[in-house]
């Protein structure tokens, strides 16, 4: 019971998980950036599950739908990209570059959620 509360509390709190794979990996990448990189990339589905969840309880209904339409809307604006720059898809960086975006989108609504949830529910 216990675990599975940890669990979720590292699911509805993303910052925490980025924090800790970071300092984790600062040391053996040796490269602040590096690890920074890596823990983006690792930590990104903890950022879509939380906002999904604070927009679920913000609205009162299921947003699990729309979160995937926007990361496959996403991904396809990446590749159609990728192709038109490089006119070649490499899968490896498509998915790099599409984690990276994830991360960065859901990482600014992340925060701009949880301050709406806040005044929402001290008014």
């Amino acid at each position: 019971m216990i675990i599975l509360k940890l669990i979720a509390a590292l699911f509805v709190f993303p910052p925490i998980v980025t924090y800790i794979v970071f300092r984790v990996l600062r040391r053996p990448f040796g490269n602040r950036r590096r690890a920074v990189h890596f823990a983006a990339d690792w930590t990104a589905i903890f950022y879509i599950v939380a906002c999904t969840y604070i927009l679920s309880n913000l609205i009162g209904h299921s947003t699990g739908g729309y979160m995937l339409v926007l990361l496959l809307v996403a991904l396809a604006l990446l590749l159609i990209w990728q192709y038109r720059t490089v006119s070649e898809v490499i899968l490896y960086k498509l998915l790099k570059q599409f984690m990276r975006c994830a991360f960065l989108i859901f990482f600014c609504l992340y925060f701009v959620l949880a301050i709406i949830w806040i005044v929402s529910r001290i008014i």
